[in-house]
């Protein structure tokens, strides 16, 4: 994860992570942003059916207790689809802003992937 799990441009130490990727597990992840500060997210996994889905709840400074769902989708033995959701927006301004940071964030783990081929 703190290889791209990151709402902008990847850089050397841009976000640390702590992770207990375990149902009723913890993860808090800070983003070090050098022109905003530090952002901070956290929350606690909800379900994961490995290789299928995994669902957390999400919190930071914008909002309390929103849903992320990451479904997977094999397409053949070494290629899968992932399908992300977030939902429980209190309004379209913060759903926007988190829309942004997810497309960072999966810009990043693409180059990633790709880095680790």
């Amino acid at each position: 994860m703190q290889r791209w799990f990151f709402g902008g441009v990847l850089r050397q130490n841009c976000c640390t992570v702590e992770n207990q990727f375990v149902t009723k597990g913890e993860y808090k992840i800070i983003m070090h942003f050098e022109d905003a500060g530090d952002s901070e997210l956290y929350g606690k996994y909800l379900e994961i059916n490995r290789y299928n889905k995994i669902v957390f709840a999400w919190s930071n400074s914008i909002v309390i207790d929103t849903i992320v769902k990451l479904t997977f989708k094999e397409l053949s033995p070494n290629t899968s689809e992932l399908t992300l959701e977030h939902s429980l927006f209190q309004d379209e301004a913060a759903r926007s802003l988190h829309n942004q940071g997810w497309e960072q964030c999966l810009l990043n783990l693409a180059i990633a992937l790709e880095e680790a081929a």
